[in-house]
């Protein structure tokens, strides 16, 4: 039968409350679901910190390969600007000895001087 849309029991007990043992047992679930919850927050709590603890670590080693690099990158830069000065270098030699001309330094200043004797001075 159903009055309201609600059925009406006429089966079961007559109290409108579970007996004590049903609820003992009802209280025994909850508390063990309880702990396991509670099991897994402290899971995740640890497994939290210990990321965080990687984190701090991995931060630490990557601004130390930071520095490393940085410092091999002012040792590349310095390496470039000596091998540049050593073709320049060797480049300006090259011209003082007069290879260029085919003129070897000392007929280069021979020329030089009687040019200047000629034009008079």
């Amino acid at each position: 039968m159903s009055v309201g849309g609600d059925a009406i029991r006429h089966s079961g007990s007559r109290f409108l409350y579970a007996p004590f043992q049903d609820t003992e047992a009802s209280f025994a679930r909850m508390e063990a679901r309880l702990a396991s919850v509670e099991a897994i927050i402290s899971r995740l709590e640890t497994d939290r910190a210990v990321n965080a603890e990687k984190q701090v670590r991995l931060e630490e080693r990557f601004n130390q390969i930071d520095t490393r690099l940085d410092r091999i990158d002012g040792l590349i830069s310095r390496l470039v600007w000596l091998i540049v000065a050593a073709i320049v270098g060797g480049f300006m030699s090259f011209l003082l000895r007069g290879s260029l001309t085919g003129m070897s330094p000392g007929l280069l200043m021979q020329k030089a001087s009687i040019i200047m004797a000629a034009i008079g001075g």
